[in-house]
């Protein structure tokens, strides 16, 4: 804990976070449930703001000093945009993965705008495991 209370000036070392920050969401899903402060996890998350210079003041409030490790410190805003992610999967969707799959495994990828892909010839290898090896990333 680190002494001091009210909102600390521009110019001053020690300042607030703000709450609009990723970190300051990390903070708070990590100080709302007490049950998830143990174990390793826990412990890496408490270096991070020791070695980040993230300390909690006696009002509660979370401050950060000047440290070298300034990267540890995440300042990005947290999205609270209107992205939903992508849209869901249909029948219709898979119907279609599907179909052009079978019709590529018989052949036919090539009509459907898909790359010509060779087929393998595999062969028995007679050398040593090290000379193929060597072979391989010579480009043999």
């Amino acid at each position: 804990r680190v002494s001091g209370k009210g909102i600390p000036g521009r110019n001053d070392k020690v300042q607030l976070i703000d709450t609009s920050t990723y970190e300051s969401s990390l903070i708070d899903r990590w100080e709302e449930d007490p049950s998830r402060q143990k174990g390793f996890d826990w412990e890496i998350e408490k270096m991070r703001r020791y070695f980040a210079g993230l300390r909690m003041r006696e009002d509660g409030s979370w401050v950060k000093q000047p440290s070298m490790f300034e990267f540890l410190v995440s300042t990005h805003r947290v999205n609270t945009g209107g992205f939903s992610g992508p849209s869901p999967v249909n029948i219709f969707d898979v119907f279609v993965l599907f179909t052009v799959n079978i019709l590529a495994s018989i052949g036919l990828g090539p009509a459907l705008g898909m790359a010509a892909v060779p087929n393998a010839v595999i062969q028995k290898y007679e050398g040593s495991f090290f000379s193929f090896i060597k072979g391989v990333l010579g480009g043999d």
